[in-house]
């Protein structure tokens, strides 16, 4: 069984054409596909990952009550097979998706949905251009009041490598050399505006600072923009009022 990246962000959206313009022009994230009948987006990254959003017309929209963390995999039967026999639950079937691939949900210790994915229509964004200019996600972090749980999800089960792991935080790198936090719940004030149970994605920029002033006449609502280790970023609300992470391109 091999998970190599996180490839895919789901959302739900209780008012989607103004989520849908939010992300396509506030934020500036290539719009690839729209159905209005049935209230579904996707929008594509330079980097080829995607994100999804779904209306309260769409039949997937109640799988999306807290952001969704597709996570790719190159045999979705066998890989659902075995974290099966693993314990997990998965909550729906595997689903054929003309013309984009395969995917199947399933629930972590939080309760939180995750998704398996299986893309047979990959192709980089790399022509697309952007008012953001925008590479992908290369991070992901969440507050776990199962902590324990979803470390072992994502050591054992998922097979992520640990670089840092103590009682309060763990941080996991997967085979794309994206990052993935999990903190304890004790820790939840310290890691605001993160929420608890409820995943939130990094956006990665080229230009850092001018998204940074554009977004500040909008929804910013951390600034971590000059720390003492020197990292920088920021937190917004995205659609749905998710928070989203903006940092610079490594």
């Amino acid at each position: 069984m091999t998970i190599s990246s996180f490839s895919w962000l789901g959302i739900a959206s209780n008012d989607f054409y103004k989520d849908v313009e939010l992300i396509q022009s506030t934020i500036g994230i290539h719009l690839t596909h729209i159905q209005d009948h049935s209230q579904h987006a996707l929008f594509r990254l330079y980097s080829g990952q995607d994100l999804e959003l779904f209306g309260s017309r769409s039949r997937w929209y109640s799988f999306q009550t807290r952001p969704v963390l597709g996570f790719e995999t190159t045999k979705i039967t066998d890989t659902q097979m075995t974290m099966e026999q693993q314990g997990i639950k998965f909550i729906s079937p595997v689903v054929n998706a003309p013309g984009w691939g395969q995917f199947c949900y399933f629930i972590g210790p939080d309760g939180i949905n995750y998704e398996l994915v299986q893309r047979t229509a990959f192709s980089s964004g790399s022509h697309i251009q952007t008012i953001a200019d925008f590479e992908g996600f290369s991070w992901a972090g969440l507050i776990s009041p199962n902590f324990d749980a979803t470390i072992h999800l994502f050591a054992q089960v998922c097979g992520f490598d640990i670089l840092e792991l103590n009682l309060y935080h763990a941080l996991f790198i997967l085979r794309s050399g994206q990052t993935l936090e999990v903190f304890h719940l004790s820790q939840a004030e310290r890691v605001y505006p993160l929420e608890v149970a409820s995943i939130c994605v990094g956006l990665d920029t080229r230009n850092f600072n001018t998204v940074c002033q554009r977004m500040h006449l909008t929804d910013i609502v951390a600034d971590y923009s000059s720390t003492s280790d020197g990292s920088r970023f920021v937190y917004f609300l995205g659609p749905g009022k998710v928070p989203f992470r903006l940092q610079p391109c490594k």
